[in-house]
């Protein structure tokens, strides 16, 4: 079985103290940046994404040369691990990547603050390298089991998906029963979402 996949995206100052090799020790396959456009780019090609960044660091690596591409670093904005968080949870390819974010402090604000944007858990510094292979793990063994839950599941004859929308069709004329236009609604979703149970 293929080692997981783990993106770690880190600030420069965080880079020195880096929670990669201890990773990469515990048998994980680890990439690791320090350009934010880059990690957006390469996350969904992971199975974890670790945010050590702070809140408040973090880059584009600028065009190399002359004093055009200094200026250039100079402007380019910084995004904080929260802004991230909230950036990937927006974008539908990355929303179901699960974030592990690295705090600089154990502050209780600024972990609440992670959790709030998106992650879906957070360490602190300094933090013990058991204690993030275990939350890692963790991680990885709670996604795994709400992918390999079937959408669909039967009992006592029953059968019904574990995602289900539920569309109300108001009618200016009142009554109870099922329109020619609920319907319609109900085949046009089926369609475009046959994991999905609609009620109408």
């Amino acid at each position: 079985m293929p080692a997981s996949t783990i993106l770690v995206l880190e600030s420069a100052a965080t880079a020195a103290a880096s929670l990669a090799p201890h990773l990469t020790s515990a048998g994980y396959t680890v990439t690791q940046t320090t350009d934010a456009d880059e990690a957006l780019s390469l996350i969904v090609e992971h199975q974890l994404a670790v945010l050590d960044v702070g809140v408040g660091d973090v880059g584009s690596k600028p065009a190399k040369g002359g004093k055009a591409a200094k200026e250039a670093e100079e402007a380019a904005p910084v995004k904080s691990g929260m802004e991230l968080c909230r950036e990937i949870r927006a974008a539908p390819a990355m929303a179901a990547v699960p974030i592990l974010c690295v705090a600089s402090t154990d502050d209780v604000e600024e972990r609440i603050g992670f959790l709030e944007a998106g992650a879906d858990d957070v360490i602190a510094r300094p933090f013990d390298p058991r204690e993030v292979e275990a939350r890692v793990e963790a991680l990885l063994l709670r996604f795994q089991r709400a992918k390999d839950r079937p959408p669909v599941i039967s009992a006592d004859g029953v059968t019904m998906a574990r995602a289900r929308r539920v569309v109300a069709v108001y009618s200016p004329k009142g009554g109870v029963g099922t329109t020619t236009i609920a319907t319609n609604i109900a085949v046009v979703a089926a369609q475009r979402r046959p994991d999905r149970v609609v009620l109408v």
